[in-house]
C-alpha cells in the first residue's frame, strides 16, 4: 500500500474510533480513487467536518442540558 493509501486509512481508523467513542453513527464512504494520493481527498474532509459539526452538536446539547438542570429546572418537586 503507498503512502497516501496507508495516511487515508489511519485517518479513516481515527474518525471511526472518535464516532464509536461518542456514539455517533458513522460509516465511512469507501474510497475509489486509483492510484497514490496525498492522503487526503475532498470526501475525507467532508466526512471529517461531518464528524465534527456532530462534536459540537453534541456538546451543545450537553451543555444545555448541564446548564438547565444545573439551574433547578426540570426537576420535580
Amino acid at each position: 500500500m503507498k503512502r497516501g493509501k496507508q495516511i487515508c486509512e489511519t485517518l479513516k481508523g481515527v474518525r471511526i474510533e472518535i464516532a464509536r467513542a461518542n456514539e455517533i453513527d458513522y460509516t465511512p464512504r469507501e474510497c475509489h480513487h486509483e492510484g497514490d494520493c496525498a492522503g487526503t481527498c475532498p470526501a475525507c474532509e467532508s466526512e471529517m467536518r461531518w464528524l465534527e459539526g456532530q462534536l459540537r452538536l453534541r456538546q451543545s446539547v450537553q451543555q444545555l442540558f448541564t446548564s438547565h438542570t444545573d439551574s433547578g429546572h426540570g426537576r420535580g418537586p
